[in-house]
């Protein structure tokens, strides 16, 4: 009896993987918390600030993106955050105001629309499955972005593996 070779159906679909983990690169985010620059954490006085502000050793920050924000209650004047970030700027960093999942998350975003538009031509008309079932490093939002980024482009879109997927669009023509 003369055996068939098995045929792998999925991989000859055509179907376009996109697994967001490993087509985005993720952003490296340091914090730095305001809270830390106040006196027990909570009052801002110029004098104590200054003294804080100066003893911030910038090269632990190097090559990353810088969250900065403020964990505790305190009243912070806009004027601080501005000398926090000038610093910041003077050592070459990139600081953002923003909590650190906030800053993740926009970040995602960013390198998702910029990953989008250089695979524009592979994404014509092309039939794609988003992989599910990570890490959960992919922000929620990233997922919704996508579909509004890929609608116009593909054939369809579903959600899953290649093999079992949920339809969440499908384009005529």
């Amino acid at each position: 009896m003369d055996s068939l070779p098995i045929k792998n159906k999925v991989a000859e679909s055509g179907i376009l993987t996109i697994d967001l983990e490993q087509w985005v690169p993720m952003p490296q985010i340091k914090e730095l918390d305001m809270a830390e620059l106040l006196e027990h954490g909570l009052l801002l006085r110029e004098s104590y600030f200054k003294e804080q502000l100066a003893k911030i050793d910038w090269k632990n920050y190097e090559g990353s993106q810088v969250a900065m924000y403020c964990s505790t209650e305190a009243i912070v004047p806009q004027w601080s955050w501005m000398w926090l970030v000038r610093d910041a700027h003077v050592a070459g960093i990139s600081a953002h105001m923003a909590h650190p999942k906030e800053l993740y998350t926009r970040l995602f975003l960013e390198a998702l629309s910029t990953k989008v538009a250089q695979e524009d031509a592979q994404l014509q008309k092309a039939r794609v499955v988003v992989k599910g079932c990570g890490s959960g490093k992919v922000p929620t939002e990233a997922y919704a972005a996508l579909v509004n980024l890929l609608a116009p482009k593909v054939k369809s879109l579903m959600y899953g593996e290649p093999c079992s997927t949920v339809p969440v669009l499908k384009n005529k023509a």
